[in-house]
């Protein structure tokens, strides 16, 4: 007999935050990766999709690379980055667990393969929210 997967007991823990943050990012919530088969996953990759517009709304359009300290760095990458970092580990001491929070286009996430499970119950018109004229 085989262990339950992690992402059962992940998906009815983090219901809750991936709802809110669904709603505050505007984008579905996933769970990929080792969770959705191993018993004990060293890590929980938790995957929001974005459209571009939304990412660009959030983060900022993609700007010319600034030089700090001699480091070439992108502004929106680092306010990407940080806002992972933030949430993954706003997670991690609401759950207990390591989380790997990230953000993934949506042109990214269709062309990956591999398992995946939704974490947020919102409909997908949702989403659609302010996108259209009607």
């Amino acid at each position: 007999m085989t262990a339950e997967p992690a992402a059962t007991w992940f998906r009815c823990a983090f219901c809750g935050l991936a709802n809110g943050l669904a709603a505050r990012y505007g984008g579905p919530l996933y769970l990929v990766g080792s969770a959705l088969w191993l018993s004990e996953p060293n890590d929980f990759d938790v995957r929001v999709v974005l459209s571009e517009h939304d990412a660009d709304r959030l983060f900022g359009e993609v700007k010319p690379v600034e030089w700090i300290d001699g480091i070439p760095i992108q502004p929106q990458w680092m306010r990407i980055l940080r806002e992972e970092l933030k949430q993954g580990r706003r997670a991690a001491r609401v759950l207990g667990v390591n989380v790997d929070f990230q953000f993934q286009s949506f042109e990214r996430f269709i062309r990956q393969d591999g398992p995946r499970l939704r974490l947020d119950s919102h409909p997908k018109f949702f989403f659609l929210a302010g996108m259209t004229d009607a």
